[in-house]
């Protein structure tokens, strides 16, 4: 029996007419334009992606493992595929160089995916194929994956000894476990102590094999000798792919006798930069202009403290000082500051949804704009603590890690105490009132723990106690001196430059610190000692 001839697919063609039929007839044509959209509205591309799973199993680390998937064009229209979109761990990778983008009906391509784990991972993703679909403008791909590899850990990883008279000793176990999928070596195993002080206990951990979930115990010994600072370094030499060489320290510190003075050089007193980021987008206009109108809390303080302070604002949308009756820096020589500020922190609201307060606050201070000549000079100095304070309902969007930020900021200053993160926002939870709402910030918060900062609810209508805090924090390492021990606090005597100091100071117990009032905090170059007997000798 015959079959009546399959009607061919309409021809795709660009600044072109394909015409079928006679004349006086209608006409059967279709007009397509180069990305396959148009037409008389007979035909459409239709994407068929098979198989729509790719399951590579389990991979080694260091190896690779490709698997591909077709895409066919099954409609009566040219196909568009405008992106590839992978949203998974870097161990994916797609290989689309080269690949052809425009697919007439029936044809197909053929799309390369790679997994080459780097570590023990369990690795899901989903790979999107963007086109010109009308009915599967994303169409999703998913992807799974096992990576096979040893991991180390060790812990804990850092461990202070704590401070001990001469003659005592303390002890503390390192747990050294494979938390990974595959069998880990131990090569070697090192401890390179800065004094006889500090010793690694005998063992038997080198040359063995650990299975996956094996622990074993490594034991460091500390016995000071004298009253320096002490530090042991343990190295671990394995197979693990991700960390070769695992290290943990150890510090430690002695004192003699039940008598402790702690020496300090004041340096850089009361100078202090401070840069603002504030949110700038559509549900700010209130909180900055409570900030605007109770700055000068804030800056009474400081002012009466007599801080050497820079002040600048940038948004959570843009690295470049705002600019504020003709300044972008406020210093304690600028005309009327409190219109200053006022007109800097009004940033508006029509900014970016994506507040990004780390990632700009951290490019406000980066060089060359920092440099002479560029928008952001004469701000950061060498010598001078450095504040950042992120004011925003929202939290933080930028796209690297809390702690690649905050090591940024800290590695501007020689001392990374002398950098201190605030925020005022949704702390962890968020928050509602009468005042506003705000979403929970836990990066924000996460970036205010690691520094000592202060943390204020943005939701929190009484902004002068809240700046108050803040300028206090902004000149707190400047009169405060942490002590090494826990004192007898009746027996705490302060000198300065070797002369007996009876008042303008206090000590706090919860910074273990000595703190002098404004009046009274050391000058530039002075010499601070504090002795006190330590409370409990060899205790623990």
């Amino acid at each position: 029996m015959l079959h009546p001839p399959r009607p061919r697919p309409l021809l795709a063609l660009s600044a072109a007419i394909a015409v079928a039929g006679l004349v006086g007839c209608e006409s059967d044509y279709e007009v397509t334009n180069d990305d396959g959209t148009g037409g008389a509205g007979r035909g459409a591309p239709d994407i068929e992606v098979v198989p729509g799973a790719l399951d590579f199993g389990s991979v080694e680390a260091g190896q690779t493992h490709t698997l591909t998937t077709a895409i066919r064009n099954v409609g009566n229209a040219t196909l568009q595929i405008h992106a590839f979109v992978l949203d998974g761990p870097d161990s994916f990778v797609i290989a689309d160089d080269g690949l052809d983008r425009l697919l007439a009906p029936e044809e197909e391509v053929e799309l390369s995916v790679t997994y080459a784990p780097v570590t023990s991972e369990t690795a899901t993703g989903t790979l999107f194929i963007e086109s010109n679909d009308p009915e599967d403008e994303r169409f999703p791909v998913a992807l799974q994956a096992t990576g096979l590899a040893p991991r180390i850990e060790i812990t804990p990883n850092t461990w202070d000894m704590g401070d001990w008279e001469i003659g005592c000793e303390t002890e503390v176990e390192l747990r050294v476990r494979n938390v990974g999928s595959a069998d880990l070596v131990v090569d070697d195993v090192s401890f390179e102590p800065t004094s006889p002080d500090m010793s690694l206990t005998p063992h038997a951990l080198a040359g063995t094999v650990m299975v996956p979930g094996d622990q074993r115990s490594l034991f460091v010994r500390f016995a000071p000798t004298d009253t320096l600072d002490d530090a042991g370094y343990l190295y671990i030499d394995s197979n693990d792919p991700a960390n070769p060489r695992a290290m943990a320290t150890q510090t430690g510190r002695g004192h003699l006798g039940a008598r402790l003075i702690d020496s300090y050089v004041q340096e850089g007193n009361n100078w202090t930069d401070i840069l603002w980021v504030v949110d700038n987008s559509c549900s700010m206009d209130l909180e900055q202009a409570s900030m605007a109108a109770n700055f000068s809390a804030f800056l009474g303080i400081v002012q009466a403290a007599d801080v050497d302070y820079h002040i600048a604002v940038v948004t959570t949308d843009s690295y470049t000082f705002r600019v504020g009756n003709g300044v972008r820096v406020i210093d304690p020589l600028t005309s009327d500051p409190e219109t200053a500020f006022a007109a800097m922190v009004q940033v508006g609201t029509s900014g970016s949804g994506s507040e990004m307060g780390l990632k700009y606050g951290s490019e406000a201070l980066t060089p060359p704009i920092t440099d002479p000549g560029h928008t952001n000079e004469n701000f950061l100095r060498d010598e001078a603590g450095l504040r950042v304070v992120f004011v925003s309902d929202e939290e933080d969007q930028s796209p690297n890690t809390v702690t690649s930020y905050v090591s940024f900021l800290q590695s501007l200053k020689i001392n990374p105490e002398h950098v201190v993160l605030s925020a005022i926002s949704g702390q962890n939870t968020g928050c509602s009132s009468a005042a506003g709402s705000a979403d929970p910030a836990p990066r924000y918060e996460s970036a205010v723990s690691s520094t000592g900062g202060i943390s204020s609810s943005i939701c929190d209508s009484d902004w002068i106690a809240t700046l108050t805090d803040l300028a206090w924090a902004s000149l707190s390492y400047q009169d405060t001196f942490q002590l090494t021990a826990q004192p007898v606090v009746e027996s705490i005597e302060v000198y300065v430059n070797g002369v007996p100091i009876y008042v303008g100071w206090q000590y706090d117990g919860s910074l273990n610190a000595v703190i002098f009032d404004p009046d009274y905090i050391p000058d530039n170059g002075d010499q601070v000692d504090v002795a006190y007997n330590v409370l409990g000798v060899c205790g623990g």
